[in-house]
């Protein structure tokens, strides 16, 4: 025994330093990781603690569209001019979140006639009433300057001023080439609407205690920390959603005939649509906005490239801010107007990638077959199309009008 001691405690020396020495290394891998963690929490905070108080601020800002309470007038009114009861709520949700008047947004709605693709009316009213606020449309009319004197002699000019009205002005520049009238129009829906509108009410969050505002804060920190708080803009007339909400908003390309070709040919929309909110199995929204669409409905089919380029990832991917998962393809290549293009494809099946990265590819070329691999409840496509500058072309656009 006085012989095993020794060699007992060199033994646990040697893994105390082996221990130590691993200890070591991944704290000069994970300690970069935790100050950019830490960097990226630090600045979100303050903006995850404004957005709870306005929220508990404002006695008639409703969370989520269950939030509102609909009358019987507008549950009958909701199927007669095209909606669903969601829809009504959706849009007195989002208006209410920028104290935008809900018969505006829904004044803007009908009259702007967004193409039938647009599926999620909150993220859209969320869209059109952010885009008023940031116009002036909750702004103090300018006052009239004061009258100039003149000589006795001189006989004024006729009528007076008229001051800017914020709230026309904001509206207007929704849509510039329609002009006055547009703006009559509008004004015109917006009048009919607000009578029946406010006889909806909100019936928001009440915490009944100091640890629910925690709850609730540590909640949307999570959301924002993950980025699942993209922002959602309207170019050219079309949504586009930005992950960066400091990126400026590139011009949103039109169609051209003939670039596209589509993915998983035969597939419909079996999932998530673009720009919907998306939740998990408790019905806690883990992500504001979906990027891209879900195609499936036809099996394990191939999947081909949808464009001209090269790819840039083939392989395994785990769903981080590109919101994409399992076996991966990412093309990029050049729009006709010049515009980066880039489309990512989505759950294949392992051991069917037919790229590497670097091969260029052409459109058509089959690139895996479709399967459920990674953050999947099924087989199907997820299909993103992004335009613009980065790594994978940063902004995700609504890829149905292109591939269609």
């Amino acid at each position: 025994m006085g012989r095993l001691r020794p060699f007992l405690y060199g033994c646990c020396l040697l893994i105390m330093l082996v221990a130590s020495c691993v200890v070591m290394l991944m704290l000069t891998r994970v300690t970069p990781l935790l100050d950019a963690w830490w960097e990226k929490i630090r600045t979100v905070a303050a903006e995850t603690a404004e957005e709870e108080v306005d929220y508990f601020d404002w006695v008639t800002y409703p969370y989520l569209p269950g939030d509102v309470v609909l009358s019987d007038q507008l549950k009958e009114m909701a199927p007669e001019y095209g909606f669903t009861e969601y829809d009504i709520q959706a849009m007195i949700a989002g208006a209410a979140r920028y104290g935008i008047r809900w018969e505006d947004v829904v004044a803007i709605q009908i009259n702007a006639q967004w193409d039938e693709w647009y599926v999620d009316m909150f993220i859209l009213s969320i869209s059109i009433a952010k885009f008023l606020d940031e116009h002036g449309y909750n702004d103090e009319p300018p006052p009239c300057p004061e009258p100039t004197a003149v000589p006795p002699s001189v006989t004024p000019e006729p009528g007076g001023c008229i001051p800017i009205n914020p709230r026309y002005e904001a509206i207007k520049a929704m849509n510039p080439a329609g002009g006055e009238e547009w703006l009559y129009r509008v004004l015109a829906t917006s009048d009919f609407w607000a009578g029946p509108l406010h006889t909806a009410e909100i019936d928001a969050i009440e915490p009944e205690d100091l640890f629910d505002l925690f709850v609730i804060y540590m909640d949307l920190l999570s959301y924002q920390v993950h980025g699942y708080y993209d922002v959602l803009v309207i170019v050219d007339g079309q949504p586009v959603i930005i992950s960066d909400p400091n990126a400026p908003a590139i011009p949103y390309p039109g169609e051209i005939e003939g670039f596209f070709v589509h993915p998983f040919p035969g597939s419909w929309i079996t999932g998530y649509d673009f720009g919907d909110p998306v939740y998990n199995e408790k019905g806690e929204l883990i992500r504001a906005h979906h990027p891209g669409i879900d195609l499936g409905g036809i099996g394990r089919d191939p999947v081909y490239a949808a464009h001209d380029g090269q790819i840039i990832y083939a392989g395994w991917m785990n769903s981080g801010s590109l919101w994409i998962s399992g076996i991966v393809v990412a093309i990029k290549g050049t729009y006709p107007d010049g515009t980066p293009v880039c489309t990512l494809y989505g759950h294949g099946e392992k051991g069917s990638l037919r790229v590497g990265v670097g091969d260029p590819v052409s459109a058509g070329d089959q690139l895996m077959i479709a399967d459920d691999t990674g953050v999947s409840s099924g087989d199907h496509l997820h299909f993103d199309l992004r335009f613009g500058d980065g790594t994978y072309c940063g902004q995700s656009v609504d890829p149905k009008p292109y591939i269609d």
